[in-house]
């Protein structure tokens, strides 16, 4: 206790091909969690994001550039990282 040691490690050799067998494909189903210290923000929230998604349905819809895509991942992923969880947790999902 009290005094440190250097310690040494030999890493693992790099995979010769790390390629994925299978291309990766986009999903075509988005998990968005929301959370919220009551039922009532928990729904509040959720209503909020459905409200936002169903204004914008239409041009969701048409996404030619991938624009849509990309928003939909970044909006899930924010909502399930970048911010700190209450008590309540439930998913809004959405095809």
């Amino acid at each position: 206790m009290g005094s440190s040691h250097p310690v040494a490690i030999a890493l693992p050799e790099p995979l010769a091909d790390s390629t994925p067998v299978e291309p990766f494909s986009e999903r075509s189903v988005r998990l968005l969690p929301v959370s919220g210290k009551s039922n009532k923000a928990l729904r509040e929230l959720a209503e909020r994001y459905r409200a936002w998604l169903d204004e914008h349905a239409a041009e969701l819809a048409n996404d030619d550039d991938g624009s849509a895509a990309a928003l939909l991942s970044d909006m899930a992923w924010t909502a399930g990282a970048g911010r700190s969880h209450a008590g309540l947790l439930g998913p809004l999902g959405r095809t």
